[in-house]
């Protein structure tokens, strides 16, 4: 094959490699960051919405007037359970109850729960919450405070994902080595030797003495008695 001919064919090769190259760049630029789960709790009197992809145990408190329960399920995949029963969606996938009281779970990919009465709600996933009435509410890794009927983001990007413990710098710097050297270790003393088998290791104590009787010295008046006696007898 001719230069001339060989030359348009590497152009159009380059061209397409470079195309390729510049879709993935675009793609990868369009594509939306992973986020991670995060917990929400909140407790008080109002109205609760959390919108997104979560897990929800909550309960509605007894003393509740005029209570509301309502979920709307956008993927099709959520499950409702009140008190122990399985709650079924309605038209368009709703679900509504009203003045009801007591403990429920709900579970899904993408739904709207809102929730009317005295409450405490748990919540993990990503998504979004808002609070209407009187109350306080908790992230974990993030802000809390009282309900104030603003959107509150919930979800961990990846990039705030904390590190491995053995990947994350010390909190404090380490303090600088001691120049001054380390004092020799002192031996230890030899234990004492083992007593020999049949030996008591406890020492024996040795018999009282019976003092002698004393003899009266030489010239006293005893000696003086026996030779008066012998010479009677003779």
């Amino acid at each position: 094959m001719s230069r001339a001919l060989r030359a348009p064919i590497v152009l159009a090769v380059v061209l397409a490699l470079l195309a390729g190259l510049a879709a993935t760049a675009t793609s990868a630029q369009r594509a939306p960051r992973q986020m991670l789960d995060q917990q929400f709790q909140a407790v008080g009197d109002g109205q609760v919405t959390l919108e997104g992809s979560f897990a929800v145990l909550g309960m509605i408190d007894p003393s509740s007037r005029r209570t509301q329960f309502r979920v709307v399920d956008r993927a099709g995949d959520a499950t409702i359970m009140f008190e122990g029963r399985s709650i079924p969606f309605g038209r368009n996938r709703q679900a509504r109850l009203r003045d009801v009281v007591g403990n429920y779970y709900v579970r899904g990919t993408r739904f709207t729960i809102e929730v009317r009465g005295i409450q405490s709600v748990s919540a993990t996933g990503v998504g979004s919450a808002r609070m209407r009435g009187q109350g306080t509410y908790a992230i974990v890794d993030g802000p809390s405070g009282v309900w104030n009927n603003r959107r509150l983001n919930l979800g961990i990007r990846t990039r705030n994902v904390r590190r491995p413990i053995a990947d994350r710098p010390p909190a404090m710097p380490l303090p600088p080595p001691d120049p001054t050297p380390a004092p020799a270790p002192q031996p230890e003393p030899a234990p004492a030797p083992a007593p020999a088998p049949g030996d008591d290791a406890t020492p024996v104590p040795a018999p009282p003495r019976t003092p002698e009787p004393s003899r009266p010295p030489a010239g006293s008046t005893t000696d003086a008695i026996g030779v008066i006696l012998v010479a009677g007898a003779i």
